[in-house]
């Protein structure tokens, strides 16, 4: 069921890899994914897992709806930081085979430090993922919902509604981490997590900034 959510942060969202995430190559070029079909999957997945996290209210009545361009340009653009050196790697690594360039050549090209890569390293650890993922989904806001009822007053419903598009990344995040035997634990002190969705929301987190911060509140599984 989760195979699909895992694979936007374990696999590349643009282009196909095989199961030890190597890049399939055809006539000299990257395989495109059937980005349609793994951001449906994800969607489908969410609408299953969400009850988990927020819950029924039968008083409240409100649709809940998705922009899928912002919601594929999120996925695009948070591949691209995540995986863009080892797209470059895997691209170089192809062509040098079969023109048969020289070690010494190989090595010049594969000098990622000079190129000014966002996120420069070949396999970025989860925290710096994370931070991606959380950072273009606050930045390109693809969830939203529409009020059909009046607002209950109760601190958890109104930071659902009024942060909703982090609320929705925090639960993806939660289902991603899952995927992987790590979690997060903001969500376990509510004044903290109020404050964490509203910065996502309303500032201009930097990566390193969110980075540094979830350093503190992801961490693995104790098997």
């Amino acid at each position: 069921m989760l195979i699909n959510v895992a694979s936007c942060l374990l696999k590349d969202f643009m282009y196909q890899q095989n199961e030890k995430t190597q890049y399939v190559f055809q006539n000299d070029r990257f395989v495109l994914v059937n980005r349609d079909e793994v951001a449906d999957s994800i969607i489908k997945n969410i609408d299953a897992i969400f009850e988990r996290y927020v819950g029924r209210d039968e008083q409240l009545s409100i649709e809940r709806i998705y922009d899928p361009l912002t919601f594929n340009q999120a996925l695009c653009r948070y591949s691209r930081d995540i995986f863009g050196e080892k797209r470059l790697h895997a691209r170089i690594l192809y062509f040098s085979e079969k023109y048969r360039i020289n070690e010494n050549d190989f090595k010049e090209l594969i000098s990622y430090e000079d190129y000014g890569l966002k996120v420069d390293s070949y396999s970025p650890y989860i925290h710096r993922r994370i931070a991606c993922l959380f950072y273009w989904f606050s930045t390109l806001k693809p969830f939203r919902v529409i009020m059909k009822s009046t607002i209950p007053e109760n601190a958890n419903t109104y930071a659902y509604l009024e942060y909703h598009n982090e609320y929705i990344t925090y639960i993806l995040v939660m289902m991603v981490l899952g995927c992987v035997n790590w979690t997060i634990d903001i969500h376990e002190n509510f004044s903290l997590f109020e404050q964490f969705l509203y910065d996502l929301h309303y500032r201009k987190l930097s990566r390193s900034a969110l980075e540094f911060f979830l350093h503190h509140h992801i961490y693995p599984l104790k098997k």
